[in-house]
This record gives C-alpha cells, sequence and structure tokens, in this order.
C-alpha cells in the first residue's frame, strides 16, 4: 500500500506501516505523528481512507482509530475525515459512532446533519448535542 511515488520519509512509512497495521495502537503514536510534515500527513490519510473505503459498517472499524489519530496530530486532516465520514451511504452508520467522534470539534456538522436527518444513530427523540459532544435524548 506504500508506494515510491508517495514519496514519504522513513519515519513516515513507518508511521503509516503502523497505523494500517495496528490500527487499535494508533493514539499511541499521536505525538510522532504530530512531527510529519503536512504533505506527508495527507499522504498517510490518503492511505487510511483507501483502507477505511473497504468498510461496510461505520460504528467503530479498527481503521477508524487511525484516522482519529491522524485528525487529531493534524486538524486539515480532522476535516478530511469528517467529510469522509459524511459522505458514508446512512445505512452503514451505526451509533456506536456517535460517543466516538462526539468530542472532536470536526464532528460537529456531522452530528447536527444527523440530527435532522434518518441517519441511524440519531433516530428517535428529540436529541440534543451535550457541551462534551454527546448526544442528549430529552
Amino acid at each position: 500500500m506504500i508506494t515510491a511515488a508517495d514519496r514519504l520519509s522513513s519515519e513516515a512509512a513507518e508511521l503509516l506501516t503502523a497505523l494500517l497495521e495496528h490500527p487499535d495502537m494508533a493514539s499511541s503514536l499521536k505525538e510522532r505523528l504530530a512531527h510529519v510534515s503536512r504533505a506527508e500527513t495527507t499522504v498517510i490519510m490518503d492511505r487510511l481512507l483507501d483502507r477505511a473505503r473497504q468498510e461496510q459498517e461505520w460504528g467503530v472499524p479498527p481503521i477508524l482509530e487511525a484516522c482519529l489519530a491522524m485528525a487529531a496530530a493534524d486538524p486539515v486532516q480532522g476535516a478530511r475525515l469528517a467529510a469522509f465520514i459524511k459522505d458514508r451511504p446512512a445505512p452503514q452508520i451505526q451509533p456506536n459512532i456517535v460517543p466516538k467522534i462526539g468530542d472532536q470539534p470536526w464532528a460537529a456538522n456531522i452530528l447536527r446533519e444527523w440530527e435532522k436527518s434518518d441517519v441511524a444513530p440519531c433516530k428517535g427523540g428529540n436529541q440534543e448535542t451535550e457541551g462534551n459532544g454527546n448526544l442528549a435524548i430529552q
């Protein structure tokens, strides 16, 4: 999945490999990811989103952890992740994604849109986003 055309430094290539092979360990890589150049974080997120497109259910697939770590390291990648999640077909969205992304600044618009639509995580009841980003059913 990593090619010479990606032009990644050895550090960035190592991080990408780790994120793809062990996405559940991504949170431990956040500090290292923060020191990668913007060009390289873009390539890394490209590869993570390529892998994420293979998921058919968007609750908390393991690749989401890697994407969240990348978004935490580079806010631009958070916006890209938001666009990616927003573009998932409604039947793929599972309720357990809400607490996972609810406290992310880039997720606020997604949650509001889901609230107004028939997307599964936000169906049923009058819901409001709390200060911590979680949805409260009233």
